[in-house]
């Protein structure tokens, strides 16, 4: 099994593709979006969780952060983007 990747702002642009790079190598992955229909088009798969997420809002933040992630990238609404390995 692979690492488990949480990527937020995984609805489109750059999130979007690093999410499909993530299913396509194998791994896990917990796709965010501030609105959770807007990940629709991800595939619906046991190894996906999809989840709404505004990174804006910082309880929101902070209950993601407390998960257990491998990896982790953010592409959302700031137009900033960082790989974190953990």
């Amino acid at each position: 099994m692979g690492k488990v990747w949480l990527i937020t702002g995984a609805s489109r642009g750059m999130g979007a593709q690093i999410a499909s790079a993530v299913l396509q190598a194998g791994h896990l992955l917990v796709a965010t979006a501030r609105r959770k229909e807007s990940l629709a088009d991800l595939p619906r798969r046991e190894d996906v969780l999809s989840l709404s997420l505004d990174v804006t809002i910082e309880e929101q933040a902070r209950a993601a952060a407390r998960g257990r992630f491998c990896c982790s990238c953010e592409d959302s609404a700031r137009g900033t983007s960082s790989i974190c390995l953990h």
